[in-house]
């Protein structure tokens, strides 16, 4: 399913390693054609539970596209939870915990 000319679609994928105590971030822009704009790999220390540690593939991801210019770009992440608390307006964010201040940073950044 096409979403027209001058799109560009990321695919956002996080791996845990707990004996390396990382967390892998792999990020992949295609353009409409389904070519390849770029890709990027990224290490992160301390290991994260798993919805915090794909809320910040998904900001990895997001940051990566605001430095390369993109303004049309939509992002596929393969986590319901950070989707939901992604798309969800009504969510409190109140509270001060990991995952919640990462999507609060993922956030901001579309403003």
């Amino acid at each position: 399913m096409g979403h027209g000319q001058g799109f560009l679609k990321c695919k956002v994928d996080a791996s845990f390693s707990l004996h390396s105590n990382k967390v892998g971030i792999g990020v992949c822009i295609r353009d409409e054609m389904r070519l390849s704009v770029g890709a990027r790999t990224v290490w992160l220390e301390p290991i994260l539970f798993v919805p915090a540690g794909e809320v910040r593939a998904l900001l990895t991801a997001m940051c990566w596209i605001k430095e390369l210019g993109f303004a049309t770009v939509i992002c596929f992440i393969d986590s319901k939870i950070v989707t939901d608390a992604f798309n969800d307006n009504r969510q409190d964010y109140s509270d001060a915990t990991l995952f919640n201040n990462i999507v609060i940073q993922a956030l901001l950044l579309c403003v």
